[in-house]
């Protein structure tokens, strides 16, 4: 883990170059500090943006769903520049295949960190990562995974079917799934994350919402991402790029929404 010191050094220094938006990111996320010889967690790295006005948002990465805790979530609904859109690694919606994975949490577990997220930050963004066609995966337990996705809701789902991976003990499992199965699966399950991120964007529109705008498309209209990561595009008005505005969202084609600054 970088050390709070270093973390406050690299926020400075983007603050300097007029970033505003900042990801904290990590291959364990939430395993930060564990391997130093004092106790901090990941708060105090988030901690370190604070004072630092230019930092406006701080995304988070990927988390780990069993090492969600309600204090952890109470400390994020009440820093303000945490963005309100949270990826919990998922992997599948099956019990049996969670087991399979050596995964340390199963559905239960993750339906409760998403009722505390959203408890805590109504309207927040749940995304996660599905993988379809791992060894063993049965039609039943791939509907199991549909079903859960569907229950949850996500705002977005990165679907991908699972490729062997010379050494692990997946790839040594004599049950693998066919090919065209998991081309299948994999077809199924991004046509339902199409449609969850479809109704997410529309339950969406009528809000008014900070947009940091990234870049000018054309003359007609700019683009930019709400804190949830709504992807926003608004037409007209000579809005400078980088810059942070209040958007009241009027429409959702199921890819992004378009906004007006003008309400």
């Amino acid at each position: 883990s970088r050390t709070p010191e270093n973390i406050r050094k690299n926020l400075l220094l983007l603050a300097e170059h007029g970033y505003k938006e900042v990801v904290m990111t990590g291959i364990h996320l939430m395993s930060y500090g564990k391997d130093m010889d004092w106790k901090v967690d990941l708060t105090d790295a988030i901690a370190q943006a604070d004072g630092i006005d230019e930092i406006q948002r701080i995304r988070l990465g990927s988390l780990e769903p069993q090492l969600l805790t309600e204090k952890f979530v109470s400390a994020l609904s009440s820093n303000p520049k945490i963005c309100r859109q949270f990826h919990l690694s998922m992997q599948s919606g099956s019990d049996g295949v969670l087991k399979r994975m050596n995964r340390r949490y199963d559905t239960a577990v993750y339906e409760r960190c998403v009722e505390m997220l959203r408890e805590a930050m109504p309207g927040c963004a749940i995304t996660t990562d599905i993988m379809v066609g791992f060894p063993g995966e049965t039609d039943e337990e791939f509907a199991e995974s549909m079903a859960f996705a569907e229950k949850v809701g996500f705002a977005k789902i990165h679907v991908f079917p699972y490729s062997i991976r010379k050494g692990t003990v997946a790839a040594m499992r004599t049950n693998q799934v066919v090919p065209q199965v998991k081309s299948a699966r994999a077809k199924e399950m991004s046509a339902l994350a199409d449609r969850l991120e479809r109704q997410f964007l529309e339950s969406q529109v009528g809000t008014v919402q900070t947009v940091l705008i990234e870049k000018r498309i054309s003359p007609d209209y700019c683009n930019g991402f709400t804190g949830s990561y709504i992807p926003v595009r608004i037409y007209g008005g000579d809005i400078p790029r980088h810059s942070l505005v209040q958007v009241k969202l009027t429409s959702a084609d199921g890819t992004y929404c378009t906004g007006t600054t003008k309400f």
